[in-house]
């Protein structure tokens, strides 16, 4: 074989070892010089019933970018609790559906969300809502999850 073929393997050989590198560097890397959210994010419990959780979110949008995802949780008392479903309390709409979602304008924005609960769960019950949204990176080469601060509501006492 010739010097010409073992040179281009020998550079070929480098480029993918520094992309397998690089790649998985690639989310956290954008998460931190390229934020999609701004560091300063409050959440407050709004209204806690029977069948439902409902808190206002203050954030401010860094970048133009939507969210293709929402992943959901409830934690009771401390145990996994099941999927939850935040949707907009305004308008009832899912979170996929919300003009934070969607239209995604990088700007400050404070959301009124609300998920159903289980009919298990008490209003003595501390439930708490563990999110992270999902958006598509700079290049298209990887999605960056980005976590929400915890909905915490305690459980009244006594009931």
């Amino acid at each position: 074989m010739s010097r010409v073929f073992w040179r281009a393997y020998a550079a070929l050989s480098i480029v993918i070892i520094i992309a397998m590198l690089a790649i998985p560097a690639g989310p956290a890397l954008e998460n931190r010089y390229a934020p999609v959210r701004g560091s300063v994010q409050t959440v407050e419990v709004i209204e806690r019933s029977a069948g439902r959780l409902c808190w206002a979110w203050t954030f401010t949008k860094l970048r133009a970018i939507g969210s293709d995802n929402l992943d959901a949780f409830l934690v009771i008392n401390g145990e996994p609790g099941g999927v939850a479903a935040p949707f907009d309390m305004d308008s009832g709409r899912p979170w996929g559906m919300t003009r934070y979602a969607v239209a995604a304008r990088a700007e400050p924005y404070r959301l009124r969300m609300c998920a159903p609960l289980p009919p298990y769960v008490r209003l003595s019950d501390t439930v708490t809502v563990q999110q992270t949204a999902f958006y598509p990176g700079l290049w298209g080469l990887w999605r960056l999850h980005v976590p929400f601060p915890d909905v915490v509501s305690v459980g009244a006492k006594g009931l």
